[in-house]
């Protein structure tokens, strides 16, 4: 049998000894790196998310380069107010033809409600937007036509167009108008961002600028007699300035309104104008929508003088309604 000595004896105790001192500290330093492995990369991900971040906010806040929107639609306007024609023969005719109104009364003006052309008419509409960061360029349009008869309420002439109580009058308006618009946005809120990621709400303030054309053609006759019919074909220039507030809605419904004031004196030839435009677009989808909204125009367009003289002092107004294309 093979004795170990006094030595080797104590060789098994040491190694258990330093093993047992050594796991301890192992331990400890395996918990220190990972400690400082996982503070590594917890930085890091504070590091991108704070960048993403920054990206996100410079993505919302910068205003896309280039959009086009295209908003056909249907306006369903009614005409009113007073109109004046030039009379017939050239004039020279006085007080002995005068002025009368197809309606009770005597007036230097005929009402339109007088001549029941005071009903709404569908008649197309529609805008075209091109947007480039700040700014906003825009057509806009509609032409309306209406036809309506009426019966006169008593005699009398009418610049010329004679008239006996019972009498038949026709009457028609074709009135087209043109708009050409600049825009450039003066304010833009930053957006809060909904836990869904989308935009909880968009303002944009524009100041706007532009022209505004008219073309309008009127026919007065009396069919009960067969004789001359009142003519006037007038188109009018006008340059216009204004403003427009726009709110958007969570990525998907929007409030607009515009208002833009034109006028331009030229003597015998002038003409004035107030436009109003309120609508709301429900955007169910990223590139169509539709619309619904109200437009009042109020205008006076002159022309001529003494028994030449045309003026149509009046308004259009009502509901419209459309679809929206955006790109």
């Amino acid at each position: 049998m093979t004795t170990l000595s006094p030595g080797h004896s104590r060789l098994p105790f040491l190694l258990f000894t330093l093993a047992g001192l050594a796991l301890p500290v192992m331990a400890q330093d395996a918990t220190v790196g990972g400690a400082e492995a996982g503070a590594t990369q917890a930085g890091s991900g504070t590091v991108q998310d704070s960048a993403a971040d920054t990206d996100v906010e410079a993505a919302v806040n910068e205003p896309k380069r280039w959009t086009l929107r295209f908003e056909p639609g249907v306006w369903f306007v009614a005409p009113g107010g007073d109109i004046k024609m030039p009379q017939l023969g050239g004039g020279g005719g006085g007080d002995e033809l005068g002025v009368a109104s197809i309606g009770p009364g005597d007036r230097d003006f005929t009402k339109l409600n007088d001549l029941e052309l005071d009903r709404p008419e569908a008649s197309p509409a529609g805008e075209i937007h091109l947007g480039f960061g700040d700014w906003r360029f825009c057509l806009r349009g509609f032409s309306s036509s209406t036809d309506a008869n009426a019966t006169a309420t008593g005699g009398g002439s009418m610049n010329g167009l004679s008239f006996v109580e019972g009498d038949e009058i026709e009457s028609s308006l074709d009135f087209l108008a043109a708009e050409a618009e600049v825009g450039y946005s003066l304010y833009r809120n930053t957006p809060r961002q909904s836990g869904t990621g989308r935009d909880v709400l968009r303002t944009n303030l524009e100041a706007v600028a532009g022209v505004r054309l008219y073309d309008v053609d009127w026919e007065i006759g009396n069919t009960s007699s067969g004789a001359e019919s009142l003519e006037a074909q007038e188109s009018f220039f006008e340059p216009l300035i204004g403003g427009r507030f726009a709110m958007e809605f969570y990525e998907e419904f929007d409030l607009d309104f515009q208002l833009t004031v034109g006028g331009l004196p030229l003597g015998d030839d002038s003409s004035f104008s107030v436009d109003v435009l309120a609508g709301f677009t429900w955007r169910p989808f990223e590139n169509f929508g539709v619309q619904i909204g109200y437009r009042q125009l109020l205008f006076d367009l002159q022309s001529g003088e003494d028994t030449q003289e045309f003026e149509y002092d009046g308004a259009l107004a009502g509901l419209y309604g459309g679809v929206l294309f955006q790109f």
